[in-house]
């Protein structure tokens, strides 16, 4: 599974949208916005994975070798 851009991209889009209808103070505005906006980062980052092909031995050593994959 790929990064989950179109999720990224609505999520920030009703962070806008909520934002502009904030009617704390300006430091309560921000914090809100800040949260989310981590928020939508975080699950967008947690969206991808980590494809594992092979290069990487341990036995009973530490693991070492060239990790051969990618990020998607």
């Amino acid at each position: 599974m790929s990064l989950n851009t179109v999720k990224l991209k609505q999520d920030l889009k009703d962070l806008y949208e909520a934002s502009q209808n904030d009617t704390g103070t300006a430091e309560e505005n921000l914090e809100t916005f800040l949260n989310a906006f981590v928020s939508a980062i975080e699950t967008f980052v947690k969206s991808g994975a980590v494809i594992y092909i092979d290069g990487l031995t341990a036995g009973t050593n530490p693991v070492v070798g060239t990790f051969n994959g990618k990020i998607e």
